[in-house]
C-alpha cells in the first residue's frame, strides 16, 4: 500500500483561493481526531495485510492540532498496520503554527518531512490571500525546523498572483532556495468555484487571474530551477535530487493504493475509489455509533483506469509504463503508440511514454488527446 492520508479539516481562517473542505477554528478538534483514529481501526478490516510506506497529514491545516493529537493518530496507525521503518511521515504546516517547542515535539513523534505553506514572501500578497503568517515567520520556521533536525522540508510557492510586479516569482524562488529546502511545490494560482475569491470578483471589481501571467511565471519557475539543477519530476513539483521526491504524492500519480481518513478524504484500493462525505456532524455521529462514516464509491473500469494512467503519468517526468497500459487495455495501447510516434510533444522510450518537458504546461490537454472515449 502506498500509504495513509489524514484529512485534518480545520484552519484558522479561509485563504481567498481555497475550496478544500475545512472548518474555521478547531473547537471540536479533539472529538474529530478521536473519531479519525476510530475510523482507521474500522478500515483495517478492508486492508488487513497491507504494509504502510507513507503517512501524510493534509488538510485543512494539520499544524493547528496539538502534538498529542497528531501522536494519537500516528499511534493508531502503528497499532493497526505494519509500518515500514523507513516510512515517509509528512505534516503540512503553516509558518505561524510552528515554533521550536512544537517542532521538537513533532520530531519526537516521528514526523520526518514538513510541507510548509509559505506561498510567497511578498507581504502585500499574503494579506491579499488572507494568509495568517508574515514573510519573517516563514523564514524563521524553516530555519527552526532545520535546527530541530527535520531535514526533509518542502516549501509551497504560488505563482500567478495578480497585481504583483513582474519578476516577483524569481525573488520568491531565490528567497526559498536561500533556506536550503529539499523540495519545492510551485503551484499556479487558479480561480476555483465556491471560493472567497470567486465571490469577491462577482460582488465588486476584484483582481482576476491572468492566463498569460500564469504561463510566463510557470515557464520562469521551470527555467530558474533547471539552471539550479533541480529535478522537475511532476508539473508542480521539484526536488533537489531523486532522494527528496515526495514518496506519498508519487504513489498517487502511480495509482498505488491508499486509505483516506477524515471528512471528505478519498481512498483508492482494488480498482475502487471512495470518498467520505464532507459533513463534520454526520462523520462524528457515525463513528460514535461504531459505524464507518457516510461515503460514496465508484468502481474504476478499464477505460477509466487507462485514461487515469495517462493523465497522471503524463504529469510526471517518468511518464507512463507501456506495460501498464497493455495490462489495462491492450488494443487501445497499440493505437495509442501509433498515434504517439508522430506527435512531436511526446517522447517514446522502449518501456515508457512521456511528455517532453518543454510541453509540461500543456500536459492535461495533451493527455486528453490520448483518452479512450
Amino acid at each position: 500500500m502506498a500509504g495513509i492520508y489524514f484529512h485534518i479539516p480545520f484552519c484558522k481562517q479561509a485563504c481567498i483561493y481555497c475550496n478544500f473542505h475545512f472548518k474555521a477554528g478547531k473547537h471540536d478538534s479533539m472529538p474529530m481526531t478521536k473519531a479519525m483514529a476510530k475510523e482507521l481501526r474500522l478500515r483495517k478490516r478492508d486492508f488487513p495485510h497491507e504494509k504502510i510506506n507513507t503517512i501524510y497529514f493534509g488538510g485543512g491545516t494539520p499544524s493547528l492540532l496539538q502534538s498529542n493529537q497528531i501522536g494519537e493518530l500516528l499511534q493508531s496507525v502503528f497499532e493497526n498496520f505494519e509500518v515500514s521503518p523507513l516510512a515517509e511521515i509528512t505534516l503540512e504546516a503553516n509558518p505561524d503554527d510552528l515554533n521550536p517547542r512544537k517542532l521538537k515535539e513533532l520530531k519526537q513523534l516521528g514526523i520526518n518531512r514538513l510541507s510548509i505553506g509559505i506561498q510567497t514572501f511578498n507581504e502585500d500578497a499574503l494579506k491579499w490571500m488572507n494568509r495568517a503568517h508574515t514573510p519573517d515567520q516563514a523564514i524563521n520556521c524553516v530555519r527552526e525546523a532545520q535546527q530541530q533536525g527535520i531535514e526533509n522540508i518542502s516549501v509551497d510557492l504560488i505563482s500567478g498572483i495578480p497585481n504583483l510586479p513582474t519578476g516577483y516569482i524569481r525573488k520568491d524562488i531565490e528567497k526559498a532556495l536561500a533556506l536550503s529546502p529539499k523540495h519545492l511545490s510551485c503551484y499556479s494560482l487558479t480561480l476555483e468555484p465556491g471560493t472567497s475569491w470567486e465571490r469577491l470578483i462577482k460582488l465588486k471589481n476584484y483582481a482576476k487571474p491572468q492566463e498569460e501571467q500564469q504561463a510566463s511565471e510557470f515557464e520562469e519557475t521551470m527555467k530558474i530551477l533547471a539552471e539550479k539543477g533541480w529535478l522537475h519530476y511532476e508539473i508542480s513539483n521539484f526536488a533537489l535530487s531523486e532522494e527528496w521526491v515526495s514518496k506519498h504524492n508519487s504513489a498517487y500519480w502511480q495509482q498505488e493504493a491508499y486509505i483516506g481518513i477524515g471528512p471528505s478524504a478519498h481512498s483508492f484500493y482494488n480498482q475502487t475509489r471512495s470518498w467520505n462525505l464532507n459533513n463534520h456532524s454526520h462523520y462524528l455521529q457515525a463513528l460514535a455509533d461504531g459505524e464507518q462514516p457516510p461515503a460514496e464509491q465508484e468502481k474504476i473500469d478499464n477505460t477509466t483506469a487507462f485514461n487515469e494512467a495517462i493523465m497522471t503519468g503524463f504529469r510526471t517526468l517518468y511518464g507512463v509504463s507501456i506495460n501498464t497500459l497493455r495490462s489495462i487495455h491492450p488494443n487501445f495501447t497499440e493505437k495509442f503508440l501509433i498515434q504517439a510516434q508522430t506527435d512531436h510533444r511526446i517522447e517514446l522510450l522502449s518501456d515508457r511514454i512521456k511528455i517532453k518537458q518543454n510541453h509540461f504546461l500543456f500536459a492535461d490537454g495533451i493527455a486528453s488527446d490520448y483518452f479512450v472515449v
